[in-house]
């Protein structure tokens, strides 16, 4: 597994509207991720995110609505990831705390 990258998460752009959408990808072996929103401050609300499976996610990126950006900088990811573990579901919560202790990793 030391050669493999895990893609932790992505950041995406609403073509229309411009609003910033990202994604955590914190569970690969269930094909789901996390969406957060943007919270209407400049930043993303984490106190709400929702579970998108794979399907979800094939037909949002074919969808053409949305840009795909460059990824957070893990500085901008880690606080996130934290705030985001106080309001996860139990069952999602070692998901995210593994994302957290991967990038305390690097």
């Amino acid at each position: 597994m030391d050669d493999f990258t895990f893609l932790t998460h992505t950041l995406y752009r609403d073509r229309q509207s411009g609003s910033l959408l990202l994604m955590i990808h914190h569970n690969p072996m269930a094909l789901s991720s996390l969406v957060v929103a943007p919270d209407g401050n400049g930043g993303f609300d984490t106190e709400h995110p929702r579970r998108a499976d794979v399907d979800t996610i094939i037909a949002m990126r074919n969808s053409g609505q949305f840009e795909e950006l460059e990824p957070l900088p893990d500085r901008t990811l880690r606080p996130l990831l934290d705030e985001l573990a106080k309001h996860v579901p139990e069952e999602e919560l070692p998901f995210v705390q593994g994302l957290i202790e991967q990038l305390d990793k690097k």
